[in-house]
This record gives C-alpha cells, structure tokens and sequence, in this order.
C-alpha cells in the first residue's frame, strides 16, 4: 500500500501448512511439512493432523525446496479428501510418482488406489462407484484397485484381491 509521498506499506502472510511430505531416499527418510504452494517449511515435523504424501526422489529435498508442484500437491490433497469423503474410509497415506504422473493412495484397509494424474480425481472415483455392484472395497481383502485405464467399450476398473 503506497502512502505518498514516501511511505510503503507492506503485510505479508505464509502460506498455510497443508500435508507431511515422507522424502524417501533409498533406505533413508527425511521429514518435512510442506506448504499450500508445495515447498518444505519444516524439517523433522510432523503435524499428525495433516495428510501424509511419500516423495521417492535420487537426491534428498532441503528446506525451502519446492517439493511437489502446486497442481501436483493439490491433485494429492484432492485424491485423499475426496475418497475419505465419497467411500467413508480413512486414507492412511498417499504417494506421488512424478515420473508416471501417478498418485498411490493407501487406505486403512490396506489396499491401495492408483490414479492417473492425467485424469481427474472425480472421474476415477466414479468409476469406482460404478464397480461397487461387483466389487465391496468394505469387505473384500484387496492389494489394490487401479482406475488409471479407460477401454474403448468405457472404463475399466482392475482391482487384485490378496
């Protein structure tokens, strides 16, 4: 804010702490929060009452890096919010591939979604809504559930049970 003639006023603001970043290299980890526009605010933190996303990289991240971009983060942070609220199932973790452009979301039954960054979080879960009638995620001992694959006769949704 400009008071002329020669004063500035400025107030910032930080962007708020959204998720626990689990940096994985090789067998070693690193603990960060990361904030709403994706870089590392905290290191050796973590807030229990915040989603957690695992980031396998070559080279550990340090503070002040962006660690997933803000499109990336928030297509995470969708995939997670949105199936605890559409299936009233707890998510225990998330993982983000940046390499495949796929998200691994786990659940508290231990079986894991994968997700196509190219597609979006709402048409993958309605797919899965629609293979409720055969397959109940609520019963059923799965590995996992892929809905990253679309057939020409519609979509596919490829689960494994264990």
């Amino acid at each position: 804010k400009k008071v002329f003639p020669d004063t500035l006023i400025m107030h910032y603001e930080n962007f708020p702490e959204v998720a626990n970043l689990l940096n994985l290299i090789g067998d070693t980890q690193k603990k960060f929060t990361i904030n709403k526009i994706g870089l590392l605010v905290q290191q050796d933190f973590e807030n229990p009452n915040l989603p957690y996303i695992k980031l396998h990289t070559e080279k550990g991240l340090e503070m002040g890096d962006q660690g997933i971009s803000r499109e990336n983060l928030e297509y995470t942070l969708d995939a997670i919010y949105d199936f605890e609220e559409l299936f009233g199932m707890k998510v225990l973790d998330a993982e983000y591939k940046p390499i495949s452009r796929e998200v691994y979301v786990k659940t508290e039954r231990n079986f894991i979604i994968w997700l196509d960054t190219a597609l979006t979080v709402q048409e993958q879960y309605n797919k899965l809504k629609k293979a409720s009638n055969k397959l109940n995620i609520y019963t059923e001992p799965l590995n996992y559930i892929d809905l990253r694959i679309s057939s020409i006769n519609g979509d596919r949704v490829i689960f494994k049970r264990k």
